[in-house]
């Protein structure tokens, strides 16, 4: 098992990837394994390696680098396996530069940085005189739904944007600039996405920026490939969930008894744990992060969704209603069935914005799950449910299980 960091509680070992400037200090980043088990991506975090000179050791061992039968790295080409891979190399250039971050979010997660935002900002520095900027942004679709590109901050009046999210994975961006960019760094846009329910946790993506061209390649132009992990940010110790175990496992790291956290060896603990955005990974996160688990609300770190699921009610007799999902749903399934008749086993799938039509008596199953939740709190379900049909009202009701609130569900009475 490959790792960079480790953790007194996991006992990884050394890192497999060390990444070294011309001084010997360790680059911090993370990485990105290719599909096929044949390659990766290291990806830096908090901007590009600067000019310079650097050197790569890849270790070889049975939990480090091996080919997929088990053969040992053969580092040094000399046919005998056992040796690590090591590589000097130099960074030259500079220049304008297209940047996305790096962000843990995950299942049900919008991917706002900061929490409190909408969107993920990709930004351009160092491109003064820049009219027109054009960029494409590949994504692994499985783990990241893109709904839309907006307008950054730090966009001049009468600017002008244009996305295509007509293929899976890809997003191509086309903004012409009001007026010429200034020097200094310039939020260009804001990406609107989501992580699905579904997705594995803990999974990585490289956020890839191509085809970038500043003014139609005048200006020369690098970019800075981004990371999403699929995490909670803050669960340091990869539970889905946060406790007191989470903070003692940052706090390990801040005060440099570990290195990383064993639950993400391949991920630079600073994408998991720094909860307030700062950059680095300081005393101040783990008492957010402590807050958050006594039940303090903390605006930097979003609460962890539950994933819609509900159990069954009965309609009255007398009533008739129309189920819609909630913009939280993305795939309801119900089943409907007149009281008069025995259970259908068949069920009706209602996408998000979607409809059935309820008649009079029918039993609803909103999904397998939770058996405790209501519509409102009343004890009695079917009374309540009667009553609220029988006021002609329309509204929208939270539906609650076991203590967690799940997306709304709306009911809404049928004409009479």
């Amino acid at each position: 098992r490959l790792n960079i960091y480790d953790a007194a509680s996991y006992t990884l070992g050394a890192s497999d990837i060390v990444l070294r400037t011309s001084t010997g200090q360790v680059v911090a980043g993370s990485v990105v394994l290719d599909a096929d088990g044949k390659g990766l991506s290291f990806v830096k975090t908090g901007g590009l390696l600067a000019a310079g000179n650097y050197t790569l050791q890849l270790a070889s061992g049975a939990n480090a680098f091996t080919t997929a039968g088990g053969k040992l790295l053969d580092g040094n080409g000399d046919g005998t396996g056992g040796d690590a891979y090591a590589r000097a190399f130099g960074i030259t250039g500079g220049g304008a530069t297209l940047a996305i971050g790096e962000i843990a979010r995950g299942p049900g997660q919008a991917i706002n940085l900061p929490a409190t935002g909408t969107g993920l900002p990709i930004t351009l520095a160092n491109a003064a005189g820049a009219t027109r900027v054009e960029f494409t942004l590949h994504y692994d679709a499985a783990l990241m739904n893109v709904s839309g590109v907006i307008n950054g901050a730090g966009l001049p009046a009468g600017s002008t944007l244009s996305a295509d999210l007509s293929v899976a994975g890809q997003v191509k961006v086309s903004v012409v600039l009001g007026a010429p960019l200034g020097a200094g760094v310039v939020e260009l846009v804001r990406l609107q996405a989501a992580v699905p329910f579904g997705v594995p946790y803990g999974a990585r993506q490289v956020l890839d920026l191509r085809d970038v061209s500043v003014n139609d390649g005048a200006i020369a132009v690098r970019d800075d490939d981004g990371l999403h992990v699929v995490a909670y940010i803050g669960d340091t110790n990869g539970s889905q969930s946060y406790s007191t175990l989470d903070v003692q496992r940052l706090q390990r790291v801040v005060t440099q008894a570990d290195s990383g956290f064993g639950a993400y060896p391949l991920v630079d603990p600073a994408v998991i744990g720094d909860v307030n955005a700062s950059g680095n990974l300081t005393s101040l996160d783990a008492t957010r992060l402590q807050q958050k688990v006594t039940g303090v609300d903390r605006p930097e770190i979003p609460d962890i969704p539950v994933q819609p699921t509900a159990a069954a009610l009965t309609l009255s007799s007398a009533s008739s209603a129309t189920l819609s999902t909630g913009a939280g749903v993305s795939d309801l399934r119900l089943a409907a069935t007149p009281a008069v008749e025995p259970p259908r086993a068949a069920s009706t799938p209602v996408r998000q914005g979607g409809s059935v039509q309820l008649q009079p008596g029918a039993s609803i199953d909103l999904a397998a799950g939770y058996t405790d939740f209501n519509l409102g709190g009343a004890a009695d379900q079917a009374q309540w449910l009667e009553e609220w049909l029988g006021n002609g009202q329309t509204a929208q009701q939270q539906v609650k299980a076991k203590g967690r609130v799940l997306p709304a569900i709306r009911l809404t009475p049928a004409p009479r």
